[in-house]
């Protein structure tokens, strides 16, 4: 069965069949056969080990998980257009900050690619959103995840950041902390609060592990030191996840214990190259760190449990590429920067339902000839 057949048949309980599968915990390729059930990874058996009848050969694939844009600044408008650029290129979750609840026609027109919205929550009693909104709020997109957040350069108030950060620990959700984009933000900050942004909410012991800091354009050795006494995770663009890897600048502070996760900074078609091919020149260390800022780590910055990792019981979300011919097994972190820094995915799974076959969107397969019965039965 190739990747057309498994989408034609609908089939919810199949095998990837000795895929080259990256391992996350040792950051290693391997082979090995990957059953799916409905949406997730059943479990993971030795090459040729499985018995399912639905098979996909992937002897000449290599298998990664899908990728996590924690942050693509896509305007409400945009989700359907960049979605499919996203999904093409293997990002199958994203997320992005919005002022307001998005409407259902705009969530469920937001394509294949697993959605984040970090509603951004203010002090005013005349335009902002009442925290109670986020907790009876229901998306008809179960591909959605809403989350609190916060912008401390909207907030005058102290009481105001700390009652946000309570609400979003009353309702068990993480609170996402979008700070100032670029230097002079964050010097007209300091000169109008007195504070660094990192500085005040650790002052407010608002910074834990259930808090996730989005964007800082840069860490001050102060700032860096307030980081490392928390548990807080890190969402950075690509300018400074290279100063922290390539440069090894405040190292040890940076990822000492905390998920780190990686925010391209324009179009992924732009990005995602050319942040690979730099990283693959790196040591061993700084790529794992990239690769794991891409998949399992970005996950856990933004508390997504099921995500990330090829293991059993996680999310069915693949990207699979053609083998480069020299590959063996045994690869590491830097031969899947080069594979990101040369190759498209050629087929892409999110919950184990294939979005893009033969690097074609599913939903144009249609047009190109596949029976519309076919793909709605894969994907219903």
């Amino acid at each position: 069965m190739n990747a057309l057949d498994q989408l034609a048949c609908g089939s919810n309980q199949w095998v990837l069949a000795n895929a080259l599968y990256f391992d996350s915990l040792t950051h290693r390729f391997v082979r090995g056969d990957l059953e799916i059930e409905g949406e997730r990874i059943e479990r993971i058996l030795p090459p040729h080990a499985s018995d399912r009848d639905d098979c996909l050969d992937a002897s000449e694939l290599v298998c990664v998980p899908g990728f996590i844009d924690a942050d693509v600044a896509i305007a409400p408008g945009e989700w359907r257009a960049r979605s499919e650029d996203l999904v093409r290129h293997g990002v199958t979750t994203s997320g992005a900050f919005q002022r307001g609840f998005p409407e259902g026609d705009a969530l469920s027109a937001c394509g294949g690619v697993r959605r984040l919205v970090y509603v951004e929550l203010d002090e005013s009693g005349q335009s902002g959103i009442e925290t109670h909104l986020l907790e009876a709020f229901e998306t008809p997109n179960s591909r959605c995840m809403v989350l609190p957040a916060v912008v401390p350069a909207h907030i005058w108030s102290a009481s105001s950041l700390l009652a946000i950060a309570s609400e979003a620990e009353r309702l068990r959700k993480r609170l996402c902390v979008r700070l100032c984009p670029s230097h002079d933000d964050e010097r007209e900050y300091l000169q109008t609060r007195f504070f660094t942004e990192i500085g005040l909410l650790s002052y407010l012991s608002i910074l834990s592990g259930e808090t996730t800091l989005f964007g800082p354009a840069d860490v001050s050795r102060q700032d860096a030191a307030f980081i490392a006494e928390t548990d807080v995770n890190l969402v950075c663009g690509s300018s400074l996840v290279r100063a922290a890897l390539v440069e090894h600048r405040l190292w040890t502070h940076w990822l000492n214990g905390r998920a780190l996760a990686y925010s391209f900074d324009t179009a992924a078609s732009h990005t995602l190259p050319q942040a690979a091919a730099d990283i693959a020149a790196c040591t061993s260390q700084a790529c794992d760190a990239w690769i794991d800022a891409l998949t399992h780590g970005a996950a856990r910055a933004l508390g997504l449990r099921d995500l990330g990792s090829l293991a059993s019981g996680m999310r069915a979300d693949l990207c699979l590429y053609d083998k480069p011919a020299s590959w063996r097994g045994g690869e590491g972190s830097a031969a899947f920067a080069e594979l990101l820094a040369t190759a498209r995915p050629r087929h892409v799974y999110i919950d184990g339902l294939a979005e893009v076959v033969n690097g074609m969107p599913a939903a144009e397969l249609a047009v190109a000839g596949m029976p519309d019965s076919c793909i709605a039965n894969q994907n219903g």
